[in-house]
This record gives structure tokens, C-alpha cells and sequence, in this order.
């Protein structure tokens, strides 16, 4: 839902209950009001069907990822302490659902979580570089190589976050939504603990930049 029909909505509440104690709501605007409320209905029921068909997903071990270092390696390297977060999106997608999430992270991974990293899709490096930079980003951050064009990692299915450790199947996936922000605190929240209890006290450590 775009920003001017969350203020719509939010006005159309206002319009709904001061025309409900008046008993004289336009047709109209009723209409309109149903047919917001649908479309957030719609964009939760298809980000379920998303997470749905993602959970326990296999996810090639050999995707080549590209570090801020130009260093290569495989996806599979990410694993080798057990459990990690990932954000995976495209450029393509919606830059403040994106924004989002990556601030989010941020902030989690500078209080201490460091279990974390980001996949992306851009067309040009430095492109990927650039948002880096712009988001002061510590965490690893890479760029999808080459592979998995129309698998798992598709751009066309929209930015979520999951866990992964090395059984390579997506755990606990989870698609944000920027109109519902608590949903994405609940979301990291859970998730971070359920990605501590994969990671044995000895292999925790960050994944490789």
C-alpha cells in the first residue's frame, strides 16, 4: 500500500466513525474504505502464500556472493557456524520496505547479534557499494553472482529475511511488511533467538565479509 493510501485510509476511519454516529455515510466513500481494507488483506495473503512456499525450500550451497572486498565465495560458507540471518532482496523491490529491514538489522547487529548478513541483486557493483556506504553498513553485505536467476533467490519474489544453517533449507521465513514495523521487531526478535539455539557456543562467529 502506497504512503498516500495509508493517509487516505487513515482519514477514511475518521470520515467512517464520525459518519457512523450520524448514520449518513456516502456510498462512495464506503466503497473506497472496503476496497482499501481489501488490498492490505490481499498484500497479507499473498506475503503468506510467499512465506509458506519459502519454508524449508532447499537453497544452493554454490551461489557465488561477492563481499564490499571483491572477494568471492560461496553461499555455503555463510553456514559454517551453524545458523545465520538473512535479508535477501533486489534493487527492483520497494526501497522503503527495504530501508527498513536494513536499518533494523543495523541496529540489531550493533547491539551485539552478529549472526547476520545481507544478499543482494543489483545490476551494477557500484550500485551495491553505494547503498552500503549510504547505510553505514558493519554487517557482511554481498551481491548474488551469478545463479538461481528463477530459483529461491528470484527477483521476482519480494525482499524477506530467514535463517539458514548448513542442513541449506530456508528456516523461519519471513516477508516485512513497512506498514506493520512491530511486525518486523516481533519477527527479529524471534528469530535471533531461534538462530542462537542452532549455533553451538563454539561456532558462533560472524560470517565472513
Amino acid at each position: 500500500m502506497k504512503t498516500k493510501n495509508i493517509i487516505y485510509l487513515a482519514l477514511l476511519i475518521l470520515t467512517f466513525q464520525a459518519c457512523q454516529s450520524k448514520g449518513d455515510m456516502p456510498e462512495s466513500v464506503k466503497d473506497l474504505f472496503d476496497q482499501l481494507q481489501q488490498d492490505m488483506v490481499n498484500k497479507h495473503l499473498n506475503h503468506n502464500l510467499t512465506q509458506f512456499h519459502l519454508q524449508n525450500q532447499p537453497v544452493s550451497s554454490n551461489l557465488l556472493l561477492r563481499s564490499t572486498e571483491q572477494t568471492t565465495l560461496e553461499l555455503a560458507d555463510l553456514t559454517g557456524f551453524s545458523s545465520t540471518l538473512i535479508f535477501r532482496y533486489s534493487e527492483i523491490h520497494c526501497n522503503t520496505c527495504i530501508d527498513l529491514v536494513v536499518q533494523k538489522m543495523n541496529e540489531l547487529y550493533q547491539s551485539g547479534f552478529t549472526q547476520m548478513a545481507i544478499i543482494a541483486s543489483y545490476s551494477e557493483y557500484r550500485h551495491f557499494t553505494s547503498f552500503v556506504r549510504a547505510n553505514k553498513l558493519q554487517m557482511p553485505v554481498y551481491l548474488l553472482e551469478e545463479g538461481d536467476e528463477k530459483g529461491i533467490f528470484d527477483t521476482e519474489i519480494p525482499p524477506y529475511l530467514f535463517a539458514l544453517d548448513q542442513s541449506m533449507n530456508i528456516q523461519y521465513p519471513f516477508v516485512p511488511i513497512k506498514e506493520m514495523e512491530a511486525g518486523v521487531d516481533m519477527y527479529l526478535n524471534f528469530v535471533q533467538e531461534k538462530v542462537k539455539e542452532r549455533t553451538s557456543p563454539l561456532s558462533r562467529v560472524e560470517a565472513p565479509h
